[in-house]
C-alpha cells in the first residue's frame, strides 16, 4: 500500500493537489473529520466564501441551526472575518455550539444592518424569500447551497489552467454522468464552440429526457451522440436507483435494469478528453476505456470521491494505462463531495 501511495503522490504536480490527496486519504480511511475540514480548506469554495466575507457586513448571522449550520460554522469559525452573532432558525431555540439561536422575528431589527448566512440543504430558497419579505437586500445575504452550486456550474471538471494549453479543434469529449447536460454545455464553451464531438451518457431516464432537451437547444446536430445507459468494464445489465437529484446509481436494491456499455470498441474517434462523474462506477468505466486511454492518452476529469478507495484505487489503476499521467486534484464542496482527479 505504501509503494502504491508513494507512486501516486509522485504524479501529483503542485501543493494544492498535495494538500487535497494527503487529507482527502486520512479522511477516507480514518473518518477524521479533521482531515475533511483541512482539505476544504485548500479548496475554491473556501477562498470564496472568504472574498465574500470580506465584502460583507461586520455583523454576521447563520440562518439554520441544523447540521448544515453547524458544520459551515466548525470550517470558519477561527477566520477573522466570520464573527457570528447569533443562529437564527425558525423552529430550534437554545444554543448552536455556544453561540445563542434566536427566532428570525427576535433578530428582525438587526436584519438590515447584517449579513444572513443561510445554511440549509433542503430550505435555503424558503429562507431566502423570508428574508427578501423582510426587506433584506440580496447584497446583504450568502446563500451558501447557491454558491456551491454557482461553482459546480462554472469551474468543476473546466478549471484548470493545465488543460488550455492542451486544447484543441478536434477535442472528443466523453461525458459520462451528463446528469442535466450542462457539463456538455461547459466543454462547448470552454473549448470555444470548436470541438469534433460529444458522446453522452445518462442512464436515468428522467435525467436523460432533459439531456435532450438541454441539447437540442444548445447543441448543433451532429456534433454530439446522447446515449441512455451507463459505463462500465463491459456490455451488461445491472440494476439501477434512481434519485430526484444527481445521486441515481447502480446497485442490487434499484427497481430498474439499465444497460451498461464500454466505451473501447463503441467510440471510433480520437478521444481528447473524458470526464466520469458517475457515482462509484468510475473504475469499471475507465476499465472500459482501457484501449483509448492507453492509445490518446485524454485529458481527465475524474471524481474520486464516491467510494472511500477511489481516492488511490483509480489513479493507481490510471498510472498502469498511462505511466506518464501527471494528476491534479481540486476539491468543490463545503462537504465531503465533490474531489476532482484531473490527469493530463
Amino acid at each position: 500500500m505504501n509503494k502504491i501511495i508513494s507512486s501516486i503522490y509522485s504524479h501529483i504536480q503542485d501543493e494544492e493537489s498535495k494538500a487535497i490527496f494527503s487529507n482527502r486519504l486520512l479522511y477516507n480511511v480514518t473518518n477524521d473529520e479533521r482531515y475533511l475540514q483541512t482539505m476544504i480548506k485548500e479548496s475554491c469554495v473556501y477562498n470564496e466564501f472568504l472574498a465574500r466575507f470580506e465584502k460583507s457586513k461586520e455583523k454576521k448571522a447563520i440562518f439554520g441551526a441544523g447540521i448544515l449550520g453547524e458544520w459551515f460554522y466548525e470550517i470558519f469559525k477561527d477566520v477573522d472575518s466570520f464573527k457570528i452573532e447569533c443562529f437564527i432558525d425558525n423552529k430550534k431555540s437554545g444554543n448552536c455550539k455556544g453561540i445563542p439561536i434566536v427566532p428570525l422575528e427576535a433578530y428582525k431589527e438587526q436584519l438590515k444592518t447584517s449579513t444572513i448566512i443561510i445554511c440549509s440543504w433542503l430550505y435555503h430558497e424558503e429562507q431566502y424569500e423570508q428574508l427578501l419579505g423582510l426587506g433584506v437586500l440580496k447584497e446583504n445575504m450568502i446563500d451558501v447551497v447557491e454558491v456551491v452550486h454557482q461553482i459546480w456550474n462554472e469551474r468543476q471538471y473546466f478549471d484548470l489552467p493545465e488543460f488550455n494549453a492542451l486544447r484543441t479543434e478536434q477535442e472528443v469529449f466523453i461525458d459520462g454522468g451528463c446528469f442535466n447536460g450542462q457539463n456538455s454545455i461547459r466543454f462547448q464553451e470552454w473549448c470555444n464552440g470548436t470541438y469534433q464531438k460529444i458522446y453522452a451518457f445518462e442512464p436515468d431516464d428522467k435525467n436523460y429526457e432533459n439531456c435532450k432537451i438541454t441539447f437540442e437547444e444548445s447543441l448543433e446536430r451532429g456534433t454530439y451522440e446522447l446515449f441512455n445507459c451507463g459505463l462500465g468494464e463491459e456490455k451488461k445489465v445491472l440494476k439501477f436507483k434512481s434519485d430526484n437529484n444527481a445521486g441515481s446509481k447502480f446497485t442490487d436494491s434499484g427497481e430498474n435494469s439499465i444497460e451498461v456499455v464500454c466505451l473501447d470498441g463503441l467510440v471510433k474517434e480520437k478521444v481528447s478528453f473524458i470526464k466520469f462523474d458517475i457515482e462509484g462506477a468510475e473504475c469499471d468505466a475507465i476499465q472500459g476505456a482501457k484501449a483509448l486511454i492507453q492509445e490518446y492518452k485524454p485529458k481527465l476529469a475524474i471524481c474520486v470521491y464516491h467510494k472511500p478507495e477511489d481516492i488511490w484505487e483509480i489513479p493507481q489503476l490510471l498510472l498502469k494505462y498511462n505511466p506518464d499521467y501527471k494528476f491534479y486534484f481540486r476539491h468543490y464542496s463545503i462537504n465531503e463531495w465533490e474531489t476532482v482527479l484531473y490527469a493530463i
